[in-house]
């Protein structure tokens, strides 16, 4: 059964590209959608170029509202928020 959940998380940091790709491949092999939400605009992390766009053009402390649509959506929820945080040698292994 598909599930969403929402949550509101504050990114201290710039991604690097490796991390962002690290974040789209998660997406890719992930069963549901993953969107992100920030400044008006609306990104699916299946979705590259404007992947790459939104990282690059968000302002450092703002908080982006992560939304997670499909199965197991807590845990893939606490993994999104622990790469957007920076802790990714602690997950990385889980994202790809």
């Amino acid at each position: 059964m598909k599930e969403i959940l929402s949550k509101n998380i504050t990114i201290e940091g710039k991604l690097t590209i490796k991390e962002i790709l690290t974040l789209y491949q998660y997406e890719k092999s992930y069963e549901g959608n993953i969107l992100l939400l920030a400044n008006h605009e609306i990104v699916h992390l299946n979705q590259i170029t404007n992947l790459v766009s939104f990282f690059l053009t968000y302002h450092q402390m703002n908080e982006i509202k992560v939304v997670v649509e499909g199965t197991e959506v807590q845990k893939t929820m606490e993994e999104i928020e622990e790469c957007l945080q920076g802790h990714w040698n602690e997950v990385a292994g889980n994202l790809i």
